[in-house]
């Protein structure tokens, strides 16, 4: 090391010498530029992971939250066979029973003959709500006769009552499934009504965006179209 210098003092004027301390030192500092830079770019990567994962962390978090709050709403829906065996006893018409009582191939497991009754009994009260002008009502009725009915579908005690039950679970579930299009054209046509009130109004929104899954912006878009229409009938 110390001959290559003598080297360069022997060889070389000052100028020279000046301007090679110059240029190492430029190639010094632009090693370190790039130094820095990739230690940036790493420390950058670094941080993006674990902003990364902290939001994993809390969206898993949140779904977590969201199975359990469903999990209880399910079993919230799972009745007691005692309110059962009371709803049977006071709305099941009384010949059933008597046929039930005197005929073993009739018997029919309590729950599900609840759960047929109140699936029977939806699609009038959907109507109810409809004449009222409480779409949202008759949207969430729609919704648990939905879930009756996939019950019943997938319950091991529907097959146990016979082919009987399995049929009538899908003729109930058919002329339910009717109310959907009868539900959405009547939220529309108070969407396009000339006098209609804000309740109203946002009642059939709601239930037009519970039913169709609708994003909030195109459902303001057919608020305002059906406004439009009832305002110039166009």
């Amino acid at each position: 090391m110390d001959g290559e210098l003598v080297a360069l003092f022997t060889a070389l004027p000052v100028e020279e010498l000046q301007k090679l301390v110059r240029r190492k030192r430029h190639d010094i500092e632009r090693k370190k530029d790039e130094l820095r830079h990739l230690v940036g770019e790493r420390h950058r990567d670094v941080i993006e992971a674990s902003d990364a994962i902290q939001e994993m962390k809390f969206l898993t978090v949140k779904v977590s939250e969201s199975v359990i709050a469903l999990r209880d709403r399910c079993t919230a829906l799972d009745v007691p066979p005692q309110i059962i065996s009371m709803y049977v006893s006071n709305f099941m018409p009384t010949r059933i029973h008597r046929d039930t009582r005197s005929s073993e191939s009739l018997k029919i497991d309590p729950s599900v003959a609840a759960h047929l009754k109140l699936l029977l009994d939806i699609p009038e009260m959907i109507w109810n709500f409809m004449d009222n002008a409480d779409h949202v009502s008759a949207v969430i009725l729609f919704f648990f006769g939905r879930h009756i009915a996939a019950r019943l579908q997938l319950s091991t005690h529907t097959y146990s009552a016979g082919i009987d039950a399995r049929v009538l679970v899908k003729r109930l579930w058919n002329s339910l499934l009717h109310m959907e299009s009868a539900v959405l054209a009547a939220c529309r046509r108070r969407l396009n009504a000339p006098p209609s009130n804000w309740r109203e109004l946002c009642s059939s929104l709601v239930a037009i965006i519970l039913m169709e899954n609708m994003p909030l912006c195109k459902a303001l878009d057919e608020l305002l179209e059906g406004r439009m229409v009832s305002e110039t009938g166009f």
